[in-house]
């Protein structure tokens, strides 16, 4: 099992993540879990966070969003308390 690196998030493309590693891009996917940790979230990552991956050859998946310093929100649309980190 390889170890997480921390990265950070530099492009959201449909459903790839690109994180920046030391000078170096690579593609991720997101773990499904990330998506049940925060509900009023719509998504759980934002261009500028800081996360954890674990590279799987020339991919990586996106383990774990570290804590945000600020962010920047907007209402989520479906007006049950849920937002959308823009970045």
């Amino acid at each position: 099992m390889s170890e997480l690196v921390e990265g950070r998030l530099v492009r959201i493309e449909a459903r790839a993540f690109t994180v920046e590693i030391d000078g170096r891009e690579v593609t991720c996917s997101l773990k499904p879990k990330l998506f049940t940790d925060d509900r009023r979230a719509k998504t759980p990552v934002a261009v500028g966070d800081r996360v954890r991956i674990r590279v799987e050859g020339e991919r990586g998946v996106v383990e774990e969003v570290l804590p945000r310093r600020n962010a920047l929100l907007r209402p989520g649309g479906r007006g049950k308390g849920e937002v959308q980190v823009t970045a």
